[in-house]
């Protein structure tokens, strides 16, 4: 598997460098990163944590958002080619119950956990896509069963990796199908549209890919979200810390993402917990080990 480098690369742990305190960035174009000696990648949708003075280049014109694990992003436009140095000010807001100093740590042990920490084998650029179209597609977020998803919900996003396009994802309710997802090409993420919200119940998720291979996985939709520990409820910004707390909740990940996923753009920080849960594009791959010696 590939997962431990792209764990460091997209936590921004480049070779050397170091910040106290890290500064989360997401971007819905392709954005060039230097970060001292080091030029890596931060690609459309993702987020990286970087550092005071990194400067940032537009491949495309973009919208970014930056900012500290608490308190509200700078955003800005770039055109393309443009470059904007990382700068927020001296004093930096207060970190509830040290979150920049652990969210690294955590986010990295958590997507270990969820896809293992074995390092990426380097492949070559011509033989990648068949490389790739021989492995079994899976559902990172469900492999470790008791899934459950908040009843309400009008559409799911649902990480996917691996194997050989066309792909088709499946909602069904005792055998009868619910909703479905189609994609000609491999896009990470599957989005499920839903004709109408989703009630409580038992469901059953599948996804066939065109090798052939088929991940099937339970879905539990229930009425009600496990309460944030009274520790931690006076925890302020409320939506960050109870959307990191819930990922680490057993069977809580995919609802996590999607919470996170409506509320990157306020939070960037959360952004980053999105970009660990999305499993990486080919071109990922080879940046990841490009940058890093995979």
């Amino acid at each position: 598997m590939k997962w431990g480098l792209g764990v460091l690369l997209l936590l921004g742990l480049a070779p050397g460098q170091r910040c106290s305190e890290p500064i989360y960035v997401i971007t819905n174009a392709d954005l060039r990163w230097l970060a001292g000696s080091n030029t890596l990648s931060i690609a459309a949708g993702k987020t990286a944590a970087a550092c005071q003075g990194d400067t940032l280049e537009a491949v495309h014109d973009a919208r970014i958002s930056f900012g500290y694990a608490a308190g509200q992003p700078q955003k800005r436009n770039l055109k393309a080619g443009e470059r904007l140095v990382i700068q927020m000010p001296r004093s930096a807001p207060p970190v509830v119950k040290g979150l920049a100093a652990t969210l690294g740590d955590n986010l990295k042990n958590l997507a270990q956990r969820w896809f293992g920490g074995a390092t990426a084998q380097p492949v070559e650029a011509a033989s990648r896509g068949d490389e790739i179209a021989k492995r079994e597609v899976y559902l990172p977020l469900l492999v470790l069963g008791h899934n459950r998803l908040l009843a309400g919900a009008t559409q799911v996003m649902l990480p996917y990796a691996e194997a050989a396009a066309p792909y088709t994802l499946t909602l069904s309710q005792n055998g009868q199908t619910i909703a479905q997802a189609h994609s000609q090409t491999y896009n990470q993420v599957l989005i499920l549209p839903l004709a109408q919200p989703l009630p409580a119940g038992q469901y059953s998720l599948r996804l066939e890919s065109g090798n052939g291979s088929v991940a099937v996985e339970d879905l539990q939709v229930v009425t009600q979200l496990p309460a944030l520990p009274a520790e931690l409820a006076g925890s302020q910004p409320k939506e960050v810390f109870y959307t990191l707390w819930l990922a680490h909740q057993p069977g809580w990940a995919l609802e996590a993402l999607q919470r996170a996923y409506g509320l990157q753009g306020d939070y960037p920080v959360l952004g980053l917990l999105v970009t660990l849960m999305t499993p990486l594009t080919p071109e990922e791959e080879r940046l990841m080990g490009d940058n890093l010696g995979g």
